[in-house]
This record gives structure tokens, sequence and C-alpha cells, in this order.
């Protein structure tokens, strides 16, 4: 009889427990929120194309962008073409350097053209500018092919392998 007692007295602690546990995981409930019929709206700020946001994505935006900066970057004295590529937050500025120019001309001319860079759209955070001749022409490719109208996606490995071989000018 006291075994019968024991068990039973066993069986409802375990269920009790369970019974406990199971309450305890299920979800709160809480009621929605509620939003006032004429209440303020919130809006996104607006940005002013050279102070915020993303850099443009459609390729005749992106190539209009790019002559102006590259336009720009071809003031800077020592430059003879600039070749620009535009994605995400980031320039890719290859530069054809004049004959004669010095190793420290060309290092003072890369920091004045990413400074440009920087004074014709503000949107732009990362500037990476490179002299070598070979990732200038790809560049080149790519800008080309950007303004004959080309998604920037289809030019995703070919960017993303000229930025690892560029390092950044500054952030």
């Amino acid at each position: 009889m006291k075994a019968k007692v024991k068990s039973l007295a066993f069986l409802a602690a375990a269920a009790l427990i369970i019974l406990v546990l199971a309450a305890g995981c299920t979800t709160a409930r809480k009621p929605a929120p509620t939003t006032p019929e004429n209440g303020p709206s919130v809006t996104a700020p607006r940005t002013s194309p050279s102070t915020g946001g993303a850099l443009p994505t459609k390729p005749a935006e992106m190539h209009s962008l790019a002559l102006k900066i590259a336009g720009n970057v071809e003031k800077v004295p020592g430059v003879r073409k600039a070749s620009v590529v535009l994605t995400g937050r980031t320039c890719i500025l290859g530069l054809d350097i004049k004959p004669g120019v010095e190793a420290s001309g060309t290092e003072r001319i890369k920091r004045e053209a990413a400074r440009k860079v920087r004074t014709v759209d503000k949107r732009v955070t990362t500037v990476r500018v490179t002299t070598d001749m070979g990732l200038v022409t790809r560049i080149r490719r790519v800008s080309d092919g950007i303004s004959k109208g080309t998604p920037m996606s289809s030019f995703t490995k070919e960017t993303g392998e000229i930025l690892r071989r560029i390092s950044p000018a500054a952030k």
C-alpha cells in the first residue's frame, strides 16, 4: 500500500514539474502595437547625391558620376588620364601618370587624386588608387563596359580581383 502511495505521489510530482515546464516554455502573447490613425508618420531622412547614402547602381548613373570624378581627378597636376569604377561606397581609380614623374611624386599624386574623389562626392568612403598599367587597363575595360550599359554585377569577379591587388589609399 505504501508503494502505491509513493508511486502515486511520484507521478503527481512528475506531472506537476512537466506542467510547469511546459507552461514556462510557451511564447508570451502580447497585443499587437496600435498605430494612431492620423499620427505622425516617420520618413527616412533624405540624402542629397553628394552627402550620404549608397552610390548609384544603374549603369547610366554610375557612368555619369564616374565621368565627373575622372574629369576632376585629371585636373591634378601629373595625371594624364583617369579611369573610375564605382562599387558600393568604394571608388576604384586607375591613373595614367605623365612621363617623368618620380616615385615620391606618384605617391603625392595618388593622395591628391583620392582627396579630389571625396570632394566630388561625399558618399565615397574608400578610394583605391593604382598607377600599375595592367590594373589601369582592367579598370578602363570595366568602366567602358559600364558606360555601354552592362550591369555592374557582370564585373563582380573582375572588380573583386582588382580590389585585392590594390591597397586602400585612405578610408
